[in-house]
């Protein structure tokens, strides 16, 4: 049987992925929590329930939203659950607030501060940093534009990201939410 190939095993079921807080020990900063609905290895489309329990598992690394869907949640319901999420002692919480054509993306980051004459509670002081993810030059304008860290999805369009870094940068201006640019590259990685 001299120079015959076996074929591959079958891809079965993935292992179960676990993040422990041990991480932050190997400098890992943030885990992030990505919502996707009918994706099999995707593991949450409730990205609050589980930065919850994670939060309760962990004690240094910023927990939070790869991009909480606006097009699936009303943007107050979002702004009170991730301020009672950064409530929660001690404050490391993230909202990436992800958004597609048509999202009232102003409405929830109103919300999330007392921009609107309301004040979302029991969140009070206690807001979760908000990110504005994007696969494209257009929405590292937007996050330019509304003053917001910037949350690059190279792994959607790798090609994209040096210019949507440049214009983010070139465009920024500091507000209440970030006083100077901030950049997040999120690319996918398999981990044996």
């Amino acid at each position: 049987m001299a120079g015959r190939r076996r074929a591959p095993p079958a891809a079965g079921p993935l292992p179960p992925l676990s993040v422990l807080d041990l991480a932050a020990g190997l400098g890992f900063r943030r885990v992030r929590v990505a919502e996707r609905h009918g994706h099999r290895s995707v593991g949450s489309a409730a990205p609050p329930v589980l930065s919850a329990r994670l939060a309760a598992s962990t004690s240094r690394i910023r927990l939070g939203s790869g991009g909480v869907l606006l097009t699936n949640r009303a943007p107050r319901a979002v702004a009170e659950r991730f301020t009672t999420l950064a409530a929660l002692p001690p404050v490391r919480v993230d909202l990436g607030i992800g958004r597609g054509p048509g999202t009232p993306f102003a409405r929830c980051a109103a919300k999330l501060g007392d921009t609107d004459g309301r004040r979302v509670l029991p969140g009070a002081g206690a807001l979760p940093e908000p990110w504005l993810p994007a696969s494209s030059v257009a929405g590292a304008e937007l996050a330019a534009g509304l003053s917001l860290p910037l949350a690059v999805a190279h792994r959607i369009r790798p090609g994209n990201t040096p210019e949507a870094l440049g214009r983010y940068r070139e465009r920024f201006r500091a507000s209440r939410w970030c006083g100077r640019p901030r950049v997040l590259v999120s690319v996918e990685t398999v981990c044996a």
